[in-house]
C-alpha cells in the first residue's frame, strides 16, 4: 500500500523563476542533459488559447506535439515562460499542472484531442517563468517547487560577456575570436556603467553593437587587423553611459535630508530607485505619490486625537503618517512641523502586488530625515514594510533587492528580522561586500540610517 502511494502522490513540477537573461532556460536544459534525456523546448508564451494548451478533438494539445518530437519515453520537456498562461483559459491552466504533476495522471496522460492516452511518467517537466504573480498562489503552486534565480553578480557577467557571449556573437558573423576583442576593463565599464539589469541581455545587446559597429569601421581600412575595443572608445561606438555614475550620485545627494533609496522586483528583475521627500507650507499633510503621479495615501489628515489600528488600512503607505504622529516624542519632531507644513513623498512603482508596501521603511525614513533636516547615510538600503506601530514585516524578493544593491553600491542593507533567515543563500562574495542589519522596528532602521 505504501507503494501505490509513493508511485501515484504528487510529483511538483520544478519551476525555475527569475527576470529574463539570467540563464533558466540554459539551466533547465543542462539539468535534463546531465541527467542522460533528450531535452525539448516547449513554449508557452506564444499560446492564445486553453485548446491550444490542453486540446481540442480538432488538434493534439501542446504536450502531445512536444513529446512526438521526443526520441525515447523519457525524455526531459523545458516548459518555458509558465507566467504568460492566462488563468482566465478554461480549462484553467491550473488543471493543466495538476495534470503533469499527479503520476496517476500521467500514467493515462489524454488532452482531450483523441482516444488513445499515452504515457508520460517518465518524462521530466521542468518550468520557467519570469515572475509568479499572486493569482499564481494557492493551488497552482501545490504543483510547483519554485526555485528563485535572481541573476549574476557583476564579475559573473563580466566572464560570461568574455567567454561565451563575445565568441558566439564573432562566430555568428563568421569572424575568429580575434577580429574584435574586448579587454577586462572595457567589459567592466560595459556592465556597471552601461547596464543595470539582473541578467545579461542588454549586455548581448551591446556586445552586438560593438562588434557590427568596430567591424563596419575598421575592415574596409584594415582588413587583417584585430580590433581592441578600449574603454576611452566606448562612447564613440555606443554613446555615453545612460547609467548614472555610481560614487558620484552618491556623493551629490550625500547632505541632501529626504532623499534614499528603495528597491522594488520588476519582472525583469529588482532595481535600486530613488525615494524622495519635501516638505513645505501646509497643514500637516503626508502624501505619498508613485513617482510623483498617482496618490497613494488618502487625503485626510490625522488628527492629533485619532486612533489607528496596526494593518487596518488598504492602503499600505498610511502606516507612516500614523507611525510618526505616534511617536513624536521618541522621534524629536516637533508638533509645529507637522501642524504647519506637508510633506510630500515619491516612491517608485511597485508592479508585483505580493510586494505591495515594502518601500514603506525606506519612504518612512525619507520622510523623518526631511522633518529632522537630517541626512539618510547614502550607503545605506532598508526594505520592508510596516505596521502603524511600526513593527518591520517579511519582504518579498530579498535575494534579487540585495543583488539590485550590490549593483548599486550599497554597503548596508537593513532587513526584516523575518527574513534574515534568507540570508544563508546570498552568495559570500555579497557578504564580504555588505554588512547585512536585520531590524525589528523601524526606530531601529532610523538609527542606523540618519547620518
Amino acid at each position: 500500500m505504501l507503494t501505490d502511494q509513493v508511485s501515484y502522490g504528487p510529483r511538483p513540477i520544478l519551476c525555475l523563476v527569475g527576470p529574463p537573461g539570467v540563464g533558466k532556460s540554459r539551466l533547465a536544459e543542462y539539468i535534463g542533459t546531465h541527467l542522460g534525456r533528450d531535452v525539448h523546448t516547449v513554449e508557452l508564451g506564444r499560446l492564445t488559447s486553453s485548446d491550444e494548451l490542453l486540446g481540442s478533438a480538432d488538434r493534439p494539445g501542446i504536450i502531445k506535439q512536444a513529446v512526438s518530437q521526443l526520441h525515447n519515453a523519457s525524455g526531459a520537456l523545458v516548459l518555458q515562460n509558465i507566467d504568460a498562461l492566462d488563468e482566465n483559459w478554461r480549462p484553467s491552466p491550473t488543471t493543466f499542472l495538476q495534470n503533469l504533476s499527479q503520476l496517476q495522471t500521467l500514467k493515462q496522460f489524454d488532452d482531450g484531442s483523441s482516444n488513445n492516452p499515452i504515457d508520460l511518467s517518465q518524462v521530466l517537466f521542468i518550468a520557467t517563468g519570469s515572475w509568479l504573480s499572486e493569482r499564481t498562489h494557492g493551488r497552482t503552486l501545490e504543483c510547483l517547487d519554485v526555485v528563485e534565480i535572481n541573476g549574476h553578480l557583476d564579475d559573473d557577467k563580466i566572464k560570461i560577456a568574455r567567454d561565451t557571449l563575445l565568441p558566439a556573437i564573432l562566430q555568428e558573423y563568421g569572424f575568429s575570436p580575434e577580429a574584435v576583442q574586448l579587454d577586462e576593463d572595457t567589459i567592466g565599464t560595459l556592465v556597471r556603467s552601461y547596464t543595470e539589469e539582473a541578467g545579461i541581455v542588454a549586455l548581448e545587446r551591446l556586445l552586438r553593437q560593438i562588434v557590427r559597429r568596430s567591424i563596419s569601421r575598421e575592415i574596409p581600412v584594415r582588413p587583417e587587423a584585430s580590433i581592441l575595443v578600449t574603454v576611452e572608445a566606448l562612447a564613440q561606438i555606443i554613446g555615453r553611459p545612460r547609467s548614472r555614475s555610481r560614487s558620484g550620485y552618491r556623493r551629490r545627494r550625500r547632505d541632501v535630508p529626504g532623499l534614499t533609496f528603495g528597491s522594488v522586483v520588476t519582472p525583469t528583475g529588482s532595481l535600486l530607485a530613488d525615494i524622495e521627500a519635501v516638505q513645505m507650507p501646509g497643514s500637516g499633510k503626508i502624501r505619498v505619490f508613485e513617482n510623483w503621479g498617482v496618490l497613494l495615501t488618502s487625503e485626510h489628515r490625522l488628527g492629533s486625537g485619532d486612533r489607528t489600528v496596526s494593518g487596518s488600512y488598504e492602503k499600505p503607505y498610511e502606516v507612516i503618517e500614523s507611525y510618526i504622529r505616534s511617536h513624536l516624542s521618541e522621534l524629536g519632531i516637533s508638533t509645529r512641523s507637522l501642524e504647519e507644513f506637508d510633506v510630500h513623498v515619491s516612491i517608485p512603482s511597485n508592479p508585483l502586488p505580493q510586494d505591495a508596501g515594502s518601500l514603506a521603511i525606506a519612504a518612512t525614513i525619507a520622510t523623518i530625515s526631511v522633518l529632522l533636516d537630517r541626512a539618510v547615510d547614502t550607503e545605506v538600503l532598508a526594505i520592508g514594510g510596516m505596521t502603524g506601530h511600526g513593527r518591520i514585516c517579511r519582504t518579498y524578493g530579498t535575494g534579487a533587492k540585495i543583488l539590485a544593491a550590490h549593483r548599486g553600491g550599497i554597503r548596508r542593507v537593513l532587513l526584516p528580522r523575518e527574513n534574515e533567515h534568507e540570508l544563508g543563500n546570498i552568495p559570500a562574495v555579497l557578504h564580504d561586500a555588505i554588512t547585512f542589519i536585520p531590524v525589528e522596528d523601524v526606530g531601529q532602521a532610523i538609527a542606523v540610517a540618519l547620518r
